[in-house]
């Protein structure tokens, strides 16, 4: 039997007055039903697309006391999240993207589900459908920039975990310009707890050597998608990786770059291809 929640619970959950409560839902912008008592009840699904529409912040603490636990991962049809993020990226507006990826964490989702199967996934289909030419380059930038803000947004409505003292160094090397990967990475790494030192996309490696001696960070994540000149790369790589080590900082390498490399040795710390591998790898090496 679905759970249901009186007004009083719903004011909880909302932290404004039950008269509130029954406000909203006479007026139709909360929905409910009435049971034969004329007691209003009101569903988990309504609850959170009031919350999202109308950007009330849930008391999470209350909110997971009062409902049976998040919906398992394997609940979620990511063909049809895609699907409808795929649909919202081309046609909808930044705050129905922000909307939408929102509603899916509090039904739910982990941060690194999210980024790993919903967003990774979804960008992807976009970049595919660039090269088939089935879209133009000035969708294929509208959409990611839709994106980026989204999640700008998304991330100022999250509650972070408590600072844990570590700090982390971001940033993409000198000609690479894909900015979304290393934005997760960093925004992923901020929800954990850890503080970030972004330096953004096309960074020369003397300043990610310069950047590593002023901020002396536990880790330096460094975020590359396309290479034209793997020798160069390679070099430039194992000079921030020395650089790296001579700080006592970890060095992992991430995005489509990672797998140019069968042998990490000298190199980096760490390669890796996803979010959940990301926060595996930190939470080994620092087990705060």
């Amino acid at each position: 039997m679905e759970q249901t929640f009186s007004s009083k619970q719903v004011a909880e959950l909302l932290g404004v007055n039950e008269s509130s409560v029954k406000r909203w839902a006479d007026s139709g912008m909360l929905g409910c039903y009435k049971t034969p008592g004329g007691h209003r009840k009101f569903k988990k699904d309504d609850i959170m697309l009031f919350s999202v529409k109308y950007s009330y912040e849930l008391n999470t603490s209350t909110f997971s006391n009062q409902i049976t636990g998040p919906l398992p991962e394997q609940a979620f049809d990511f063909t049809q999240i895609n699907t409808v993020l795929l649909k919202k990226l081309f046609t909808g507006s930044e705050d129905e993207i922000l909307d939408y990826i929102y509603s899916l964490h509090l039904k739910g989702l982990s941060i690194a589900e999210f980024y790993d199967s919903v967003l990774g996934r979804t960008m992807k289909m976009i970049g595919e459908m660039w090269v088939r030419n089935k879209i133009t380059i000035e969708q294929e930038h509208i959409s990611t920039n839709k994106m980026t803000k989204a999640l700008i947004k998304l991330h100022g409505r999250l509650e972070t975990n408590q600072k844990n003292g570590l700090t982390a160094f971001c940033g993409c090397p000198e000609k690479e310009y894909h900015e979304l990967p290393l934005l997760s990475v960093n925004y992923v790494l901020q929800y954990n707890g850890w503080n970030t030192i972004y330096a953004g996309v096309n960074l020369p490696v003397k300043s990610f050597i310069s950047g590593i001696e002023m901020y002396k960070p536990d880790v330096v994540c460094l975020s590359a998608t396309i290479i034209e000149d793997k020798a160069r790369f390679e070099k430039e790589v194992r000079k921030i990786y020395d650089a790296s080590r001579a700080s006592g900082a970890n060095f992992i390498i991430g995005g489509a770059a990672a797998d140019k490399f069968a042998d990490i040795e000298g190199v980096c710390d760490a390669k890796v291809s996803s979010i959940k591998e990301l926060l595996i790898y930190i939470k080994d090496k620092f087990p705060v």
